[in-house]
């Protein structure tokens, strides 16, 4: 959080981690001489008042005050807040037997959450704090014919609903109270607090504002049919899933400080000078949008046909043979209200005449499908599988077969540009040298309003386009496996399997939600060094233009980009493929007397060319590539690779009461310490790979690269030394790393050889069951969770040349908790 002198303007105590004055430097002065373009510190490290953004000022004066005097940058508040979840849910289900050979069933579920995510911060911003409300209506019917003794018919159809309002906790907020002129408060859709993003401070606000309804209608039906040594199963299956929505996350604006405007110049890295909150105070965002969007009424269809034939051919062989078909378009719009791709060849000519390539396809002109992606309706899937006993106690199993996944889509407007209207903020003609814009008028000419598919390759132009790659394929995994399971001595089962798998088709993104830009600088034209820089005439320059293109010059950058017209173009694809080994062993012994003992390891090896950052401890980087042209360059260790796991399940039934080992003799001392279970569940697992990235970019604002990562020094140990305990404050070594410059790229691979924590974890439960009579049983159980109260960490922070770099800040799993339950059949 920013110091009370910080928000004023007043950086004269801000120091960074190594004890040096973080110095922040004016924007507009600046003097350029042989190594580049330099600026002016502000006198005194304070900004004049008369430079104070009005707006800027405002939004700063929602942090909450320190708790702590720490370096710039450095965690100095901790938050609390008593979040409660409201649920509710109702279930209803019938059975009915309309004849011996004819059964039926049906069911009816209700459930409905108010989940809040808490506001730490407690301020009326919040940060990342918004409550999700949701709901559930689901109806299942299900049939069941029994024809003769060898055949049955099953049917099925499913009818869900899913509607979903997230809603910020500053709902209904005006942004004209921030100093916003009235002119933009009036145009936005949704009032809320904006959305800011910093490098060193905390966030505030969260653009996630949405309305969407998720609905899906199933029919299935299958026949099985014994015929000798053969038990045959066919079956097919139609789904339409739809999503209705419209996003409201950036109604108010997204706003991005970095402080590329009071670094000691444009291109600085790893100095310690410059200020996000700075580049705040002063109104410089090096990045901003706002979007005015239109509901999207969005559907698609997945229908299959299967057989399956499982083959006792002898007493020890059987073999399992399946083939299953299935299709599935890709999403469609009611009224082609969707961008089905971005054709980069297509030319078209700008008011002023100039010729510009590229542009977006819509659903349904021009010839163009209605569907997103080429998704083949003609994708067979094979499932073979054996089993054969090789002696008595000997067993020999394999299996491979190919499953197409399905693709994820979420509700956001950039699905639809030209529906959506993304109006990009400019802050820059020279690759932030100097910043044009200011945040106490961020759009000067208005906010554009969506015009639909009437401006065909041109929609957008000005700004950032998004849409999925119409070369998008569906995923496409291949599974095998290979195992024996032995009876050892002393009735203990091993298994030893082999199991594998190779992914194509992949997106490359953590969740599908984060396209590429594929409107980078090509490296080729990093030699040209500082002059890339160089505000130049702008070709594509017409007048009242939107975005860059009502800009007369541009930084010669732009200019060399694949589509200049464009400030980015992001696309969806299906770049990635993985690649997955596992050894899995399993050992069960089932010892007698109440004893049963399962333990499984698994070693394994995940890679993957995806650029995720994220896993379930480590918080998301920047998921991006380093270079788009490269995207192979991404391949590593998944952040999901988990060489080495151990599992146990120890559940023994204590020997106590009437009839065990020991007895009271007595009917009611055996009924109080008789009949009581214990389970024991340890885990312990190897930790996740990190992911380094540079906090400061100087290619993203050059070349439109979403993360740059730092250079590894040779010899150099990746992490510190020490217990877990000892390195909480410096988990990565940072000597291990130097900072990689403006045009060029960083050697350190996606993910490193240097692990997170790792995990480790007991839980222990205790059972007692009470006959009441010969079909009543109570059972009361009292269960810990994480019984030792051992912490598992969360991942250290990865952002290289972060006041923060290396530091453990969160712990990622529950304390120790008790639940104590009753458990009745009857």
């Amino acid at each position: 959080m920013p110091t009370a002198l910080e928000r004023t303007g007043d950086f004269s105590k801000s120091y960074n981690a190594d004890g040096s004055l973080n110095v922040i430097y004016d924007p507009m002065k600046t003097f350029t001489d042989a190594t580049g373009t330099h600026r002016t510190p502000f006198a005194g490290n304070k900004i004049p008042v008369g430079q104070l953004s009005t707006v800027g000022k405002n939004i700063a004066s929602y942090y909450p005050l320190p708790q702590l005097s720490t370096p710039t940058g450095q965690y100095n508040f901790t938050g609390t807040d008593d979040v409660r979840d409201h649920a509710q849910e109702v279930t209803v289900k019938l059975d009915q037997q309309i004849r011996p050979w004819w059964n039926i069933s049906g069911s009816y579920i209700f459930y409905e959450a108010l989940q809040p995510l808490g506001n730490p911060l407690g301020t009326l911003p919040g940060s990342y704090s918004y409550t999700y409300h949701r709901q559930v209506d689901a109806v299942q019917v299900n049939s069941t014919w029994i024809l003769n003794p060898k055949t049955v018919v099953t049917a099925r159809y499913g009818n869900n609903r899913f509607p979903n309002l997230i809603a910020e906790v500053s709902q209904g907020f005006d942004p004209a109270t921030l100093g916003f002129p009235a002119s933009y408060s009036s145009q936005i859709q949704s009032k809320f607090f904006p959305t800011i993003f910093l490098r060193n401070f905390s966030q505030l606000g969260q653009n996630t504002s949405s309305l969407d309804n998720w609905k899906s209608q199933i029919i299935n039906g299958t026949v099985a049919r014994t015929e000798g040594r053969h038990n045959l199963t066919f079956g097919g299956e139609y789904r339409r899933i739809r999503m209705d929505f419209q996003d409201f996350s950036n109604a108010p604006g997204t706003y991005t400080f970095s402080g590329a405007f009071t670094q000691s110049g444009p291109n600085a890295s790893g100095d310690g000078s410059g200020s996000d909150l700075a580049d705040l105070l002063l109104g410089y965002p090096v990045s901003g949008e706002v979007d005015i969007t239109t509901q999207l009424n969005t559907y698609l269809d997945y229908f299959a046909v299967f057989a399956q034939d499982d083959w006792r051919v002898t007493s020890r062989l059987t073999l399992n043979l399946g083939l299953r078909y299935e299709g599935e378009t890709g999403l469609k719009e009611d009224h082609n209200q969707l961008a089905v791709g971005f054709d980069r060849t297509a030319t078209s000519q700008l008011a002023n005449g100039a010729t510009v390539t590229g542009g977006i396809l819509f659903a349904g002109v021009d010839g163009n499908r209605r569907d997103i992606g080429d998704l083949s309706l003609l994708k067979f899937a094979p499932r073979l599988g054996a089993s054969y006993q090789i002696r008595t106690k000997t067993v020999l199993r394999g299996g491979y077969g190919i499953l197409y996944a399905p693709l994820r889509y979420d509700p956001i407007g950039a699905l639809a540009p030209g529906f959506t209207a993304a109006n990009s903020y400019v802050a820059s003609f020279d690759n932030n040298q100097t910043s044009v814009g200011t945040i106490n008028n961020p759009f000067p000419a208005g906010l554009q309003k969506p015009i639909g598919n009437s401006a065909g390759l041109l929609t957008g132009i000005g700004n950032s386009v998004t849409s999925y790659d119409q070369n998008l394929h569906a995923p496409r995994v291949q599974q095998f496996s290979v195992g024996v399971e032995q009876e050892l001595p002393s009735h203990i089962a091993l298994d030893v399997s082999y199991i594998g798998s190779r992914s194509i088709n992949l997106n490359p993104s953590p969740t599908s939600s984060t396209p590429v830009n594929f409107n980078q600088l090509d490296p080729s034209n990093f030699s040209l060094g500082s002059s890339l820089s160089d505000e130049v005439p702008n070709p594509n320059y017409v007048a009242g233009g939107p975005g860059i293109i009502g800009q007369t010059t541009v930084a010669r950058s732009q200019t060399l980009r694949p589509f200049p017209q464009f400030t980015s173009v992001n696309l969806f694809v299906s770049s990635a493929h993985a690649n997955y080994n596992a050894l899995l062993i399993k050992a069960e012994k089932r010892a007698g007397h109440g004893l049963n003992l399962v333990t499984s390891f698994t070693w394994s090896r995940n890679m993957d060319s995806s650029f995720a950052t994220a896993n379930s401890i480590q918080s998301s980087g920047i998921s991006a590539p380093q270079n788009v042209y490269d995207l192979e360059a991404e391949y590593a260790h998944s952040v999901t690779d988990v060489p080495y796991r151990f599992v146990a399940g120890v559940l023994y039934d204590l020997p106590f009461g009437r009839g065990e080992r020991f007895s009271t003799g007595t009917r009611w001392g055996d009924e109080i310490i008789g009949r009581w279970q214990l389970n024991v569940l340890p885990t312990f697992q190897s930790g996740f790979p990190v992911s380094i990235y540079q906090s400061s970019n100087p290619n993203n604002t050059i070349a439109g690269n979403g993360v740059q990562r730092p250079n590894l020094v040779s010899g150099v140990a990746l992490g510190t030394k020490g217990t877990l305990y000892d390195r909480l404050n410096g988990y990565i070594n940072s000597g291990a790393f130097t900072t990689s410059a403006a045009y060029t790229f960083g050697n350190a691979p996606r993910t490193l050889s240097l692990r997170g924590p790792g995990y480790e974890n007991w839980d222990i439960s205790l059972f007692k069951s009470v006959l009441i009579r010969d079909r009543l049983n109570v059972q009361f159980r009292a269960q810990t969770f994480n019984t030792f109260n051992t912490p598992l960490f969360a991942g250290p922070n990865t952002a290289f040349g972060s006041a923060n770099f290396g530091a453990i800040t969160a712990q990622a799993n529950f304390p120790r908790y008790l639940q104590l339950g009753l458990h009745i059949t009857y």
